[in-house]
């Protein structure tokens, strides 16, 4: 089953649509179970700092120019 994540009105970042498996696809050390828990691109910069090791301020930029890209 393929499980989609819908932003809110205030991120809207190309896509308002982001697959699970493309999170797992581009974070590799996100599984696909912590990736079904993302719920915002915030939630997502949380995960991306956590599972690599980086600043917050860092995992939400590589976050927002990762959601800027998006085209489905």
């Amino acid at each position: 089953m393929i499980r989609y994540i819908e932003k809110s009105d205030n991120e809207m970042i190309g896509s308002s649509l982001v697959l699970v498996k493309d999170i797992s696809a581009q974070w590799p050390k996100i599984t696909n179970v912590e990736a079904e828990d993302v719920k915002t691109a915030q939630s997502l910069s949380v995960q991306v700092a956590k599972c690599y090791n980086l600043s917050q301020a860092q995992a939400e930029a590589d976050v927002k120019a990762w959601l800027a890209e998006r085209t489905f």
